[in-house]
């Protein structure tokens, strides 16, 4: 799916927070569905051990976006890419 956006940032800012392939398919994940939508694809990756504590009972590996938990776990990238559509609509 593609958009006329075209190399911009996305809104808020994303964080993966997980340790392993876990993580790490997240993250590319995001970054998929970020650049299926016309945007740069800039999400950070960091080990659990830097999550916010009020976080330590979450789902291994999550995505904190503007300061929020945003997923859980391991969704497929056409359902992070619908969840990011939902999210430009709510900020226009």
């Amino acid at each position: 799916m593609s958009s006329n956006i075209q190399d911009k940032d996305f809104p808020m800012p994303f964080e993966v927070f997980g340790d392993g392939i876990a993580a790490e398919k997240l993250h590319k994940r995001l970054s998929c569905a970020l650049r299926g939508l016309g945007f740069n694809p800039v999400v950070g990756l960091r080990p659990m051990i830097e999550r916010p504590s009020e976080l330590d009972d979450k789902l291994e590996p999550f995505v904190l976006a503007g300061g929020r938990l945003w997923v859980e776990g391991l969704p497929r990238t056409e359902e992070i890419e619908l969840l990011l559509r939902k999210d430009l609509k709510s900020q226009e």
